[in-house]
């Protein structure tokens, strides 16, 4: 399904309204709610969380669309409980232990050997928020982008984010109410002439 600006504002907003996951391992994150609607609404394929963290965004991706594949990559796993968790709750989860830039050239490498050509639907970039890094991970990731694709970018208040987000191709929008203290952006209808 394509998405536009309607679209994306409503499903923030049924976010706010939907119950948090029982569990003291997660934040309490609207915007984890969020991309649990949004795969439900989407029913991507692949979803790929650049920065996992506890693993709280990846579980929420992987529960809304069980049929599909959500991997999370990060170079640490520095809470071990938790993605044990996600690991045993999403059976549709993987985890990758690896540099998020470098990351997207193995997984081109890695599909494109299985004849199984996998395009990623929703990419959740979320690790050290700087310009410089957003900038390489998206440039890293853009040509696995599906032609349907969002991405997702949060902490849009940290120093140089402002920048990036600026600079990132596509119609964006931005959904603060999910991460008021920090800010929170999805980027859509990427066009395919700027993801070259």
């Amino acid at each position: 399904m394509m998405l536009d600006v309607d679209t994306l504002l409503h499903i923030a907003e049924m976010a706010l309204g939907v119950p948090v996951y029982p569990s003291n391992l997660f934040a309490a994150s609207a915007y984890y709610r969020f991309l649990r609607l949004l795969a439900e609404y989407m029913h991507p394929a692949l979803s790929v969380e650049l920065g996992v963290g506890t693993g709280g965004g990846s579980m929420h991706l992987a529960l809304g669309n069980p049929e599909s594949k959500v991997i999370g990559i990060d170079g640490g796993n520095h809470w071990p409980e938790a993605l044990k968790h996600v690991v045993e709750t999403c059976p549709n989860f993987e985890f990758w232990q690896r540099d998020s830039v470098e990351a997207a050239g193995y997984a081109e490498q890695l599909w494109s050997q299985s004849d199984n050509m996998r395009m990623v639907d929703i990419l959740f970039i979320d690790t050290i928020h700087t310009y410089e890094r957003v900038k390489a991970e998206f440039n890293a990731w853009k040509s696995l982008l599906s032609s349907r694709a969002i991405v997702l970018l949060d902490d849009l208040y940290f120093l140089g984010m402002d920048k990036a987000w600026e600079e990132l191709p596509g119609s964006k929008v931005r959904l603060d109410v999910l991460h008021p203290e920090s800010g929170f952006g999805a980027i859509y209808n990427l066009d395919s002439e700027a993801l070259t």
